[in-house]
């Protein structure tokens, strides 16, 4: 219980309800004393001034809200691999573009750095990946337009035309699909073709961290160059408790889940519903659930 705050359950009556053991906050600038956290590889946070930026091996990423700034709380991510390559240079010729070429505009992008335009007619940007059939993939990509328009992202199937219609605005937006791939070899597409139902003209969009990856949902920006790019799981755990104890998490929209009659040992650390945490609490067993 190093570095922690512990008070005494006999308080809850007091106090208007169950009274932890401990706290750990992490809304803060540091773990607190008792938590531990390894990562073998560096990875992409965003800081209290709403950038994207990649912070070291074994480092905690503390996280905020791009838009609002908000502290969201630690950031724990298992691992991912960005099946694209050059997730945030459309040039390369990983990507295939048809009526899009460079506009001369540039931009500031979520990572700080400056970003070019791209004039975007009736036309696409796509690139193909391996896949296996019947997984599950999340597809994502962050896009700034110089107007309100819509365009198709496309699902993972590459057997058929089929898009999902996003909204672009004039601030930067992520988008994300996703679905279950039907084939080996799947695509990645922005579309603007009017035969597809989009054609938006005068349209110039800035593109950053297109990314395919297996699973449910779209994690942290892995950010990939000629070859495929990884980022290694957060491997969090607490030491000083043994013993079996209730647990309530406080996630970064203020919701909680409790927890009963967890086995503590040191290194342990909690299945968690969403991945930004702002604080875990030690109960007495029975106490909360």
């Amino acid at each position: 219980m190093l570095g922690t705050t512990c008070t005494f359950a006999g308080l809850a009556a007091r106090r208007g309800g169950p009274y932890p053991l401990a706290r750990f906050e992490f809304t803060g600038t540091s773990l607190p004393g008792g938590v531990t956290l390894t990562r073998t590889s560096p990875a992409l946070r965003v800081n209290a001034a709403g950038q994207h930026e990649s912070l070291a091996a074994d480092i905690a990423r503390f996280d905020h809200d791009p838009l609002t700034l908000a502290t969201r709380g630690l950031l724990i991510e298992p691992a991912a691999t960005n099946l694209l390559l050059h997730a945030a240079d459309f040039s390369e010729a990983a990507w295939t573009r048809s009526a899009a070429s460079l506009s001369g505009g540039s931009v500031t992008g979520p990572e700080g750095t400056s970003l070019p335009g791209w004039s975007l007619g009736d036309g696409y940007f796509y690139q193909d990946f391996a896949t296996t059939n019947g997984a599950q993939y999340t597809t994502s990509i962050w896009i700034r337009a110089n107007k309100t328009a819509t365009i198709g992202l496309r699902n993972l199937s590459n057997s058929f035309a089929s898009n999902v219609s996003i909204i672009l605005g004039t601030s930067w937006q992520r988008f994300e699909v996703t679905g279950l791939a039907d084939a080996t070899s799947s695509r990645f597409l922005l579309d603007n073709r009017a035969e597809y139902g989009f054609g938006t003209t005068g349209l110039e969009v800035y593109l950053w961290a297109a990314q395919v990856e297996a699973g449910a949902t779209a994690t942290s920006p892995v950010l990939s160059a000629a070859s495929q790019a990884s980022r290694a799981a957060d491997q969090p755990g607490i030491s000083g408790w043994s013993g079996s104890y209730d647990i309530r998490l406080t996630y970064d929209d203020l919701s909680r889940e409790d927890l009963g009659g967890q086995s503590l040992s040191t290194g342990w650390w909690p299945t968690q519903s969403r991945p930004h945490l702002r604080s875990l609490a030690i109960h007495l067993a029975g106490t909360l659930v």
